[in-house]
């Protein structure tokens, strides 16, 4: 899913190779698509979905079924880099330490390091 960088600015119908009906279609879609996602921080999921809206527009086979394949192969690699850093807290981490939040390696900096949430780690660890 390549969306072309200016796809949700541009025109509808630049160089897209849709009818004028689908252009107009397209145009609903992706004000629909901003509305949806109004936030700057939502950047990549307005572009995914005016991608798809797109790709369907231009009648591609398969569209749904990629993305469901996408989709499982992410929770997947999810799974797996969530056990990895389980393992990682289990072999690190200073479990009796005392809290103290420049400690490296204590349980705070871990979940910082690791983007996940220090109550987490924490359970990773037995404790409560």
């Amino acid at each position: 899913m390549n969306a072309q960088p200016h796809a949700l600015e541009a025109k509808p119908g630049d160089d897209d190779g849709l009818t004028p009906e689908q252009v107009d279609q397209l145009r609903r879609d992706r004000d629909e698509i901003n509305a949806r996602y109004p936030d700057p921080a939502d950047q990549a999921s307005r572009e995914a979905a005016f991608e798809v809206a797109l790709r369907l527009l231009r009648g591609e086979q398969g569209v749904v079924e990629g993305l469901a394949e996408t989709r499982a192969q992410a929770k997947v690699a999810a799974a797996k880099a969530l056990a990895g850093l389980q393992q990682a807290a289990l072999m690190t981490v200073e479990w009796n330490a005392p809290p103290n939040r420049h400690n490296p390696n204590g349980e705070g900096a871990f979940a910082r390091r690791a983007g996940v949430d220090r109550m987490l780690v924490r359970k990773w660890g037995g404790k409560k």
